[in-house]
């Protein structure tokens, strides 16, 4: 029994040594809900807190309950409890300047 719990125990930690918390310059893809609109915003993270995180828009839609999307490029910031999914967007080209950024 002792070696059952041990094994559950390890698999939990190998899990959440693999998360993964955005930060400040990752490029990312966030889908939000409001009511009966859905937004898709991708652009990079420019400041993020407990309750909001703020972004500079590569491209921004949204497509409310008349099914009309409303495509816009701005920055925004959104609030945590209306975020559905996270994506990362990072390309070789981000991470070679993060590299050189943290290098310097």
């Amino acid at each position: 029994m002792k070696i059952f719990v041990l094994a559950i125990l390890v698999l939990l930690l190998i899990g959440a040594a693999n998360a993964r918390i955005p930060q400040k310059g990752d490029h990312v893809q966030i889908i939000t809900t409001t009511g009966p609109s859905v937004s898709v915003s991708d652009g990079y993270i420019e400041d993020i807190t407990d309750s909001l995180l703020c972004m500079s828009c590569e491209y921004s839609e949204t497509v409310g309950s008349s099914g009309e999307p409303n495509r816009t490029v701005h920055d925004i910031c959104i609030g945590m409890g209306s975020i559905v999914q996270l994506q990362w967007k990072e390309t070789a080209e981000d991470l070679i300047k993060k590299a050189k950024a943290a290098s310097a």
